[in-house]
């Protein structure tokens, strides 16, 4: 098609806001609370559009799209956290 792209379909699910004009990450205030503030405001709002518009989807991916944006703050690999949840490990905080 001769078009050129950009692959951000990872990245918006890890930081949802990523074309935001002005970032909120750059809001100032301390680096790493900032960033908690952001992503656990970006999993809230998520959270409220997947109430508001529901998934006809068997297995909606709520889940794993929260995980992506909540898992640096929780210094945890996906492959890792199934793989615990599957041997039953609680992995509630």
């Amino acid at each position: 098609t001769n078009v050129s792209a950009v692959m951000s379909a990872e990245a918006l699910l890890e930081s949802p806001d990523l074309f935001e004009a002005s970032p909120s990450n750059n809001a100032g205030g301390d680096g790493w609370r900032s960033e908690v503030s952001r992503r656990l405001r970006l999993a809230r709002e998520y959270l409220d559009l997947a109430e508001e518009h529901p998934s006809p989807l068997a297995y909606p991916p709520v889940k794993p799209h929260l995980f992506k944006i909540l898992h640096r703050l929780l210094d945890v690999d996906q492959a890792l956290a199934r793989a615990k949840e599957e041997e039953g490990t609680d992995l509630t905080l």
